[in-house]
């Protein structure tokens, strides 16, 4: 009886914990030139770190606000014993998750270099670093070393394991997650971090706050979207103020009535500018903008946020009938 009432305990503690939702600010240092990473390197890594967040239903979920290219040879595979702690010393911004996305990581002496380990939590700091186009669990393993946890050796299936076949490592247990929401607790920026009950987290497009980084749209889909608060690197709290979609047809898509119409609660601006980013048209009043006369090509589509708040909607690109 003893033990059901501490595991009805544990298991009651634990549910509450998980009502607790951190949205982390994180910034992506992209190093090197020729091994450099690609802007879908870096939407990729955080859309994964989000993705396997959300599957297992931690209470995190993660937003890009800062992205900074290192171009230098020499860091074109960085090497694990010196150069990675001094760039995690030296390129580092408060109040934020700092990402080191790099083409590969090596130890001193290794004769293949960018063969080494995929990825590295540096305590002294909290600063991750990963390899590009590694596995999701790679990145969130890692991000899991900076909420608190260790290693698991016994449990093959866990994110924290060291099971060389990555694309199984896909749980964590009640008692990591709690442990992960209990150690952000204890974080100088929890304040920061939380989010308020109803308030919107970075939606599964993000990063999308730049063109580099639009999300590709197809006609006769809707996409979901947020508009979601910020915390920059001085913790100042401000609110995303414009998303970046892409898309294309050509001659022989057969247009009908086409239009951009968003759903919100909001007035949006909706912007169509061509493959240069150069401004074709806008909407007036109605959160719609129509495609008559566009000729075929690619285009961006932002959709700015006129208000300094929390807004979710969706889009849709009809082109013709779907």
């Amino acid at each position: 009886m003893k033990h059901l009432l501490i595991a009805l305990s544990l298991l009651l503690s634990t549910a509450a914990a998980a009502q607790t939702r951190y949205a982390i600010p994180v910034k992506i240092w992209a190093y090197g030139v020729q091994n450099a990473p690609s802007y879908d390197d870096i939407k990729n890594t955080l859309q994964n770190l989000n993705r396997l967040n959300a599957q297992t239903e931690t209470g995190f979920s993660y937003y890009l606000v800062d992205l900074e290219f290192v171009r230098k040879k020499k860091f074109d595979n960085m090497g694990f014993g010196i150069q990675m702690p001094w760039q995690s010393i030296t390129r580092h911004e408060k109040h934020l998750l700092n990402i080191a996305l790099v083409g590969g990581l090596h130890k001193s002496g290794d004769k293949q270099k960018g063969q080494g380990r995929t990825g590295v939590c540096f305590s002294p700091t909290g600063s991750v670093t990963v390899t590009k186009g590694e596995d999701m669990s790679v990145v969130t393993h890692e991000v899991g070393h900076f909420l608190g946890l260790k290693h698991q050796f016994d449990l093959q299936d866990n994110i924290m394991s060291y099971n060389p076949d990555k694309s199984k490592r896909r749980v964590f247990t009640p008692e990591q997650k709690k442990q992960m929401l209990d150690e952000a607790a204890k974080m100088k920026n929890s304040k920061l971090w939380q989010l308020p009950d109803g308030e919107p987290v970075a939606d599964e497009q993000e990063p999308d706050s730049q063109y580099e980084l639009a999300t590709p749209i197809r006609s006769g889909k809707t996409q979901q979207h947020t508009f979601h608060r910020i915390v920059n690197n001085d913790g100042e709290t401000s609110y995303d103020s414009e998303d970046w979609l892409r898309f294309s047809f050509s001659k022989k898509t057969t247009l009908d009535n086409p239009k951009i119409t968003v759903e919100s609660a909001q007035t949006v601006k909706i912007e169509l500018l061509n493959s240069n980013r150069n401004s074709i048209a806008s909407n007036d009043k109605d959160n719609a903008l129509s495609l008559n006369g566009v000729a075929p090509g690619s285009y961006f589509i932002k959709i700015t946020n006129l208000q300094k708040s929390t807004a979710a909607y969706s889009i849709t690109l009809r082109l013709n009938n779907d």
